[in-house]
């Protein structure tokens, strides 16, 4: 998992990321193409990719009952 900070600066997005403690990477798309590759139309988004760069879901509302199936335990 990793949040994708888009038309931020980079410094405010480092000071989210630390005062949050995200749990997670944080990336920072400086080029602004993040939105139009995965279509992304507001955020906060979710896009669930699998390993081959195919994308499941847009805006999952069960990506609990989704990423059980990816992995099971």
């Amino acid at each position: 998992m990793v949040n994708i900070d888009i038309d931020e600066p980079r410094e405010k997005a480092a000071r989210f990321a630390a005062r949050y403690k995200l749990p997670y990477q944080s990336l920072l798309d400086e080029t602004g193409r993040v939105p139009e590759a995965y279509g992304v139309m507001g955020v906060p988004s979710l896009v669930l990719i699998d390993k081959d760069d195919k994308i499941i879901c847009r805006q999952c509302r069960s990506v609990d009952t989704i990423l059980d199936k990816i992995f099971p335990i």
